[in-house]
C-alpha cells in the first residue's frame, strides 16, 4: 500500500494498493470466495474507514453493526483510463447490472476533478455512492 503526498488545495490523496502475488485470499465474512491480495486488502481498508466514520458519529449506537445503519458513504476510485471500458460494458450494460444487484449510484467523472486525480491523467475517477455493504 502507498499513500501519495498531499497536494496544495486537496484534502483527497491517492492509496495505491496493489500485489505481484498470484495466491488469493478467501474473503473474511464470505466462506467461498478468494480474491487477490489487493482487493483483500482494498476491501479491509473500505471496512476499517466506514468503522471509523461511525465512530466518530455521535448519533451511533455501539450495538448496531454498520451495515444495518442508514448510512450513505461515498466511495471514489481511480481507474486506469484503458479499463474503464470494461466497467461500464457494451451499452452501459456491466454498470447499469451493478447498479441494479447493489442498488448504489455509480459513476465516471469527467468534470472537476480534485487535483490529485488530475496529476494522474491516464485514469478516471470512478464514483460509488450507496449504503456501506452495497459500495463495498
Amino acid at each position: 500500500m502507498r499513500v501519495n503526498e498531499a497536494l496544495p488545495g486537496c484534502d483527497e490523496r491517492v492509496v495505491t494498493i496493489y500485489s505481484n502475488s498470484e495466491e488469493t485470499n478467501r474473503i473474511e465474512d464470505d466462506n467461498e470466495d478468494f480474491v487477490c491480495p489487493a482487493f483483500d486488502a482494498l476491501f479491509k481498508v473500505h471496512d476499517m474507514i466506514v468503522a471509523q466514520e461511525f465512530d466518530n458519529d455521535d448519533d451511533y449506537d455501539d450495538n448496531d453493526e454498520y451495515s444495518e445503519r442508514q448510512t450513505v458513504v461515498t466511495v471514489r476510485m481511480l481507474v486506469p483510463s484503458d479499463q474503464i471500458g470494461c466497467l461500464l460494458g457494451k451499452g452501459g450494460q456491466v454498470i447499469q447490472k451493478l447498479h441494479n444487484d447493489t442498488n448504489a449510484q455509480i459513476r465516471v467523472i469527467n468534470d472537476n476533478l480534485p487535483s490529485c486525480a488530475l496529476a494522474l491523467s491516464h485514469d478516471e475517477l470512478l464514483q460509488i455512492i450507496g449504503d456501506p455493504s452495497a459500495v463495498r
